[in-house]
């Protein structure tokens, strides 16, 4: 049994629809069809919690902080010290940058 190349392929399968054009025509708008019907279920999951494994650290503190806080928005700063008035001058002073989206960014 002899072995085709790919370019043997390409040619033979050019040289079908070549000589069957109504029916490589028809085959084609079906798949198309399918295409757009089928795209209607297509769905895009951003979570990124969901689309890794659930035993990741990284997912479990996330899951830990949407118990905690009720959900997580566009960011979350976690800051540790032992002074809690230092912590709070901190938070006072990161606050208004954080809510301009674009001072945030710099």
């Amino acid at each position: 049994m002899a072995q085709f190349s790919s370019q043997q392929f390409l040619k033979r399968l050019t040289h079908f629809c070549y000589e069957h054009v109504v029916f490589t025509s028809v085959i084609i708008a079906i798949l198309t069809w399918f295409s757009f019907v089928e795209i209607k279920n297509l769905k895009l999951d951003t979570d990124l919690a969901e689309l890794l494994p659930n035993h990741f650290e990284s997912v479990q503190d996330l899951k830990t902080l949407e118990e905690r806080f009720g959900g997580i928005g566009y960011v979350v700063v976690v800051v540790q010290n032992e002074k809690p008035e230092l912590l709070k001058k901190f938070a006072n002073d990161i606050a208004p940058k954080l809510s301009n989206p674009f001072e945030a960014r710099r």
